[in-house]
Order: C-alpha cells, then sequence, then structure tokens
C-alpha cells in the first residue's frame, strides 16, 4: 500500500506477535488527538461501535478528532486520524481496509471491533469524499 508509512503506524507493523502488536496499537493512543468532552454527544458518536466512539471533523480546518472510551480503539483512532492527515485525496473504504490489512490489525482485533472500525472509516470516506 505504502512505501513509507507514518510513525504510528510503522511502530504497529514492526511489532511481532499478538501482544506486541496490541500494546503498539494501545501506545499509539496516547498520540490521539483528544475530542474535547463537550463534543461527546449523540451527534458525534459512532454507532455499531463495541465501545463509545465519538468522531468529529473540524468545519474550519478539516482535521478529524476522535475519542473512544476504550483504549485499543483509541489507538486504531490514532492511526486512522495519522492515516487521514498523511492522504491528500478522497479517502476509499477500500484503501484504508489495505491499509488496516498492511499493519495486519485484522489479526489482532475482534469481530465486533473491526465491524465497529468499519463504521467509523464508513464516517471518514464521506467526509473525505471529493465532489
Amino acid at each position: 500500500m505504502s512505501d513509507t508509512l507514518q510513525p504510528l503506524a510503522e511502530a504497529v507493523k514492526r511489532a511481532k506477535g499478538w501482544d506486541q502488536t496490541l500494546r503498539a496499537v494501545m501506545l499509539a493512543g496516547k498520540h490521539l488527538r483528544s475530542l474535547p468532552s463537550p463534543f461527546h454527544t449523540a451527534q458525534f458518536l459512532v454507532p455499531g461501535c463495541q465501545s463509545n466512539v465519538w468522531l468529529r471533523q473540524d468545519p474550519d480546518t478539516g482535521v478529524f478528532q476522535a475519542w473512544s472510551d476504550a483504549k485499543v480503539m483509541r489507538g486504531v483512532l490514532a492511526l486512522l486520524m495519522e492515516y487521514t492527515e498523511s492522504v491528500r485525496s478522497e479517502i476509499t473504504q477500500s484503501a484504508v481496509q489495505q491499509y488496516l490489512s498492511e499493519l495486519h490489525l485484522d489479526r489482532v482485533l475482534t469481530t465486533s471491533r473491526a465491524n465497529g472500525i468499519n463504521t467509523v472509516v464508513a464516517r471518514l470516506c464521506e467526509a473525505r469524499r471529493i465532489p
């Protein structure tokens, strides 16, 4: 997918085994640009996630902000935010899925967690669709 991954993604990809990959994902979550708590409302809640996930695109800058009450999801959100900031074109679900697969996240996430991530990805793609 990419010749050069961003720093958080590179750390996850370098991890060996399930436990190191999961640890790298959770460490990535420490770099998540947090969505301020006043935005933790139903308007920004992403339905279908196993844990609470809020996602907002700043109307002035176009930068996404996200938060989750689960460490693993914060890590995945940090990876997704890093990805969206590095991609200057339209974001497609297939490209994001390929990116997540390249990081081997499909090996460490439960089916319900993966379904929630798919919902987040769909929101990101909708917001970054180029007319």
